[in-house]
């Protein structure tokens, strides 16, 4: 396992950073687009201005009521066309990532095609099973709730319901790289990150401990930043605007590196376990 998290790290390649960084910057001109359309950047504006925050209760009830429509349009918009490219590109980056750790050429958009229905069938088939069990745990609770009044055991449902999430999440935690280095359907994909999990337990837990751990060190390397840029801005006010647009700038890569890293970390401990 030691090897292998030094290895992900050299084989870190820029390419890999490529979709991620497109999808952040489709997001960003979504957002930016949605705020201007449906006034939602003057409405939010408007709001600051208000000494109470229940005073902006009633405000906030009539500007959805008179931008219903255009909320769910664009709400629905920024959702397909977000679910639409960022299957396109998980596509492309774990296509890179299953080229890099098999040692071959990388292709870039002609994993798109390739793999483009394959991602789509998966997210679809995972967020399918989450919403099944929160339906089934949720009626479940709630019938105890009714039937026996009993808040110990609509709590502990509760309480088992998140378990079962969690071991779930763990069960599916190698669904991308089955789906990429077995080349098979999402379905498969599905019963191979499953059977991954049975037989080799151990290391699918080990695996998300060394991807929060390494979360974790960044993110305490990220407020060590945030700590050190608010006092060079109040030391040097004059260049606030440039010291927020570097420290935004810092929490975009450390997030891109983190994700990036920890997939391809991913996908060499499912090729060298499995």
């Amino acid at each position: 396992m030691l090897r292998l998290f030094f290895r992900t790290w050299k084989d870190l390649r820029l390419i890999l950073f490529v979709p991620d960084t497109i999808l952040i910057i489709l997001n960003v001109l979504l957002g930016n687009l949605i705020l201007m359309q449906t006034g939602i950047g003057n409405a939010l504006s408007g709001l600051r201005s208000l000494p109470l925050r229940l005073e902006s209760l009633p405000l906030i009830e009539s500007f959805i009521s008179a931008n219903f429509i255009s909320l769910i349009f664009f709400g629905l918009f920024f959702v397909i066309v977000n679910f639409v490219v960022g299957s396109g590109l998980l596509s492309i980056k774990y296509g890179l990532m299953k080229g890099i750790v098999n040692e071959k050429t990388l292709k870039f958009y002609e994993y798109s095609k390739e793999y483009f229905w394959k991602v789509v069938k998966l997210k679809f088939l995972v967020f399918l099973v989450m919403t099944l069990l929160v339906i089934v745990f949720g009626a479940l609770a709630t019938l105890f709730y009714f039937l026996f009044a009993d808040k110990i055991a609509y709590v502990l449902l509760i309480l088992l319901m998140v378990l079962v999430l969690i071991l779930l999440k763990l069960a599916l935690l190698f669904r991308y790289p089955s789906l990429f280095l077995k080349d098979k359907s999402a379905f498969m994909a599905v019963r191979n990150s499953l059977l991954f999990f049975r037989k080799k337990f151990f290391t699918v837990v080990a695996s998300l401990l060394v991807v929060v751990l390494v979360g974790v060190f960044l993110s305490f390397g990220y407020i060590g930043i945030t700590s050190l840029f608010n006092y060079v801005g109040r030391a040097y006010y004059y260049y606030f605007i440039i010291f927020f647009i570097v420290w935004q700038l810092l929490g975009i890569i450390i997030n891109l590196v983190n994700n990036v890293w920890s997939d391809l970390f991913l996908f060499y401990v499912f090729k060298e376990k499995q």
